[in-house]
């Protein structure tokens, strides 16, 4: 029994001292947050744009405390030196923001920056790491303005207190500041609208007015990283990184667009007084199309007395490519059928027409999207039918050999 009451006394002390080490660990990890909201700053103060910084001002003060940070006073500010030398600046980066909150003794400060374009809102809000200066939560969001605006402003607030409330439950307060983390990265796109996913993660945001700034995550200097690239109507594209000391603002490579539409035009060896246009369009975007094309060319030899001979060559067809969209080198065939509509430009001579099959017509591309050149061997049957000059079998040119078109072609 001795052994018993010692034991159990000694188990009470052992689980009081971790509860209390606990509560203060949770305690000090809800004190360590302490955020300093600087007000919003509209890109151009208006009537119309200054309506909005109450509510995004509020918004976050809310969203802030209803996460169990701790929202220092506004009347703070106004006792900085450090606030007072921003005042007249619109956009500001952790070198300007953190100094605020150093000399207040905060851990996290907020800027704002928002504005109109026509009936559109645009907001974006940083949260910049005091002790490391990095950047710990972002957002940018558009919307409608008007009344909708004001939902846009709460909603906005909602979702950076989110990422900041992820940047929270993975901070270490006893990381070193070195450089073997990267301060900041930015990503830079003509692609607006682009969806940014970083190494398999969740998606990081959206390039809003070319530029997309990734929230905090602890990325090595001198690593790789997969930047994973989405548009609707582009290709989805994985590219690779290399992340480099202190900011990084890095320009990703555009997207291909899927294309819908493309026109060619051409010249054919046996045709030199000729042109040949061609329309497509793709059933699969790059792959699969349907094709019109028209063919002129006129003979003539210009003795005394000669008629020139004129052709027009008007054929459907369907065709397609083998291997990736993006290959440098791409080929592909068609298939189809026309009718190439012959005048000598007598009067006393009909006018010819000889129908024809498309037999798979082979082609191959020098791809530089939008633009291809090409060379295509015309494979075309004459099927003798009606009042015909050219007969049944394969067509050729005078030189002799299958009619050969080197053209140029653009798609949108």
């Amino acid at each position: 029994m001795l052994r018993e009451t010692k034991v159990i006394p000694r188990l009470k002390y052992i689980t009081i001292v971790f509860l209390i080490q606990s509560l203060s660990l949770l305690y000090a990890q809800e004190r360590i947050f302490s955020v300093l909201i600087l007000p919003p700053k509209p890109i151009v103060q208006t009537e119309d744009t200054l309506v909005y910084l109450p509510v995004l001002y509020r918004s976050l003060e809310e969203q802030l405390a209803s996460q169990r940070f701790e929202v220092m006073s506004r009347d703070l500010l106004q006792s900085s030196s450090e606030f007072q030398a921003i005042q007249g600046e619109t956009f500001l980066p952790a070198e300007r923001v953190v100094p605020i909150g150093r000399s207040l003794q905060a851990n996290i400060v907020v800027a704002t920056t928002y504005g109109l374009e026509g009936n559109r809102m645009f907001i974006h809000i940083k949260g910049f790491d005091v002790r490391t200066s990095r950047l710990a939560a972002a957002i940018s969001e558009t919307g409608f303005a008007g009344l909708a605006g004001f939902a846009l402003s709460e909603q906005s607030a909602l979702r950076f207190v989110e990422s900041l409330t992820k940047y929270r439950a993975q901070y270490d307060p006893n990381e070193p500041i070195t450089l073997e983390a990267i301060v900041s990265l930015v990503f830079q796109s003509k692609d607006e609208g682009m969806l940014v996913s970083l190494d398999g993660r969740e998606p990081s945001g959206r390039i809003v007015k070319g530029e997309l700034e990734v929230p905090y995550v602890p990325f090595k200097v001198d690593s790789t990283i997969l930047v994973r690239k989405e548009k609707e109507g582009y290709y989805p594209e994985v590219e690779r990184v290399a992340l480099r000391p202190g900011e990084n603002r890095i320009t990703l490579t555009p997207l291909q667009k899927k294309f819908r539409n493309e026109v060619g035009v051409g010249w054919t060896v046996g045709e030199a007084l000729g042109v040949a246009m061609e329309y497509r369009r793709y059933v699969e975007p790059d792959y699969l199309f349907v094709s019109i094309t028209e063919r002129f060319y006129s003979q003539y030899d210009s003795l005394k007395g000669s008629h020139p001979v004129l052709h027009n060559d008007v054929s459907l067809s369907i065709g397609g490519y083998v291997g990736p969209y993006n290959n440098r080198i791409r080929i592909g065939a068609t298939l189809g059928a026309g009718v190439v509509i012959t005048s000598f430009t007598v009067s006393d001579m009909p006018v010819y027409t000889d129908y024809y099959f498309n037999l798979g017509s082979p082609f191959i591309e020098l791809n530089y999207n939008p633009w291809a050149i090409f060379l295509m061997l015309r494979v075309q049957y004459g099927l003798g039918m009606g009042n015909h000059v050219l007969g049944r079998g394969f067509f050729t040119i005078q030189e002799g050999g299958v009619p050969i078109t080197l053209g140029v072609r653009r798609k949108w």
